[in-house]
């Protein structure tokens, strides 16, 4: 349709309003995973108890001779797995490049590198959610989730041969119920669940939902702590954060435990229905030891001779000679794993 002609010489075409896509990058983000580089899809995880845990010697009779303690030797197991993977590709076309044009891109060596750039960015952002959405899974469900790797679902409670610790968090009003109590046992509950790990670990991260959340935030107990601990200008303040601050309020820090409101946000929301429980408290560990781990891998298609990035991700380009347009790929090899998964505190709700 020719504009000008229909509403003057003077008609200026306007682009449409373009809404970012979000990327949800909670757990890429919390530096709760360690990532650890292979140059292999398929790897050998050895598995070794706790050292001295649990380990105390008996008495002896010092005189006699052959009474004697003795201490356990090391037991370990080794499991091979292979790499979760995805590969997404786009070929830059013809139509492509017209749509350049609406962009005032005219020079077609110039329109290639913008489909290529416009290609480039959503390849990444699905990239980055596959990877975000196999780590939640991880966490929330206790489940590698797979279709095509070797070992299918690796659910880590049946790997480790352990139960799923639980805790019911009493949110109701008034009576004797108070959140910081509770956050204390659960804590413990942690401590004594990941037996030698816990000297290491810095902290805890809570992934929460609906009442967990708000009782987490909200609670009369916590509103009373937050009244008498902190100005009431305090940007960390709970209770004052007006408008400026709302992007923050997904996020807040209650005497070294970090909260993460997950409500309305479907990969996680999703998966915290699907086992049931309205939050999940993660250790965060310091000192070089490891709890979750991100195994990364290489390309399968074309990148087979690199590793790929930080996060499992490497993308690069192509150039068909016979019909001049060149293609975008990325691909992505990656297989999270709870290494303690009884360490994790899993979360249900009551008001009563």
């Amino acid at each position: 349709m020719d504009f000008q002609a229909l509403f003057g010489g003077a008609t200026s075409i306007a682009n449409s309003f373009e809404v970012p896509t979000p990327v949800n990058t909670i757990l890429l983000d919390s530096g709760l995973f360690r990532s650890q580089p292979h140059d292999s899809n398929e790897i050998l995880i050895e598995r070794q108890e706790a050292d001295g845990v649990g380990y105390i010697a008996t008495e002896v009779d010092r005189y006699t001779q052959s009474m004697w303690s003795s201490a356990p030797a090391k037991t370990w197991d080794a499991y091979n797995y292979e790499l979760i993977a995805t590969a997404i590709t786009n070929d830059v076309s013809s139509r492509d490049l017209t749509q350049q044009m609406r962009f005032g891109v005219f020079d077609r060596g110039d329109q290639m590198v913008a489909a290529l750039n416009d290609y480039s960015d959503r390849q990444h952002i699905m990239a980055t959610n596959f990877v975000e959405s196999k780590l939640a899974a991880a966490v929330i469900t206790g489940v590698a989730q797979s279709t095509f790797a070797g070992q299918k679902d690796l659910d880590f409670f049946d790997a480790f041969g352990q139960q799923r610790t639980e805790y019911t968090l009493n949110t109701a009003e008034g009576g004797d119920v108070d959140v910081f109590e509770q956050l204390d046992e659960i804590s413990r509950l942690m401590g004594v669940k990941l037996l030698g790990l816990d000297s290491f670990r810095s902290g805890m991260v809570v992934l929460c939902r609906g009442a967990a959340s708000k009782a987490f935030k909200r609670h009369s107990s916590i509103k009373e702590f937050v009244q008498y601990t902190m100005a009431f200008n305090d940007p960390a303040n709970l209770l004052t954060q007006i408008a400026p601050n709302l992007n923050s309020s997904r996020k807040w820090e209650l005497n070294g435990v970090v909260f993460l409101d997950v409500t309305g946000l479907a990969i996680y929301e999703s998966l915290l229905s699907q086992v049931g429980y309205d939050a999940v408290a993660v250790p965060r560990m310091g000192g070089g030891a490891s709890l979750l781990d991100l195994h990364t891998g290489i390309g399968s298609r074309h990148a087979t001779e690199i590793a790929l990035g930080e996060n499992g991700i490497g993308s690069y380009l192509t150039y068909e000679p016979r019909f001049q347009f060149p293609g975008c790929h990325t691909e992505v090899s990656i297989l999270p794993v709870v290494n303690q998964p009884q360490g994790l505190v899993y979360i249900k709700t009551i008001s009563s």
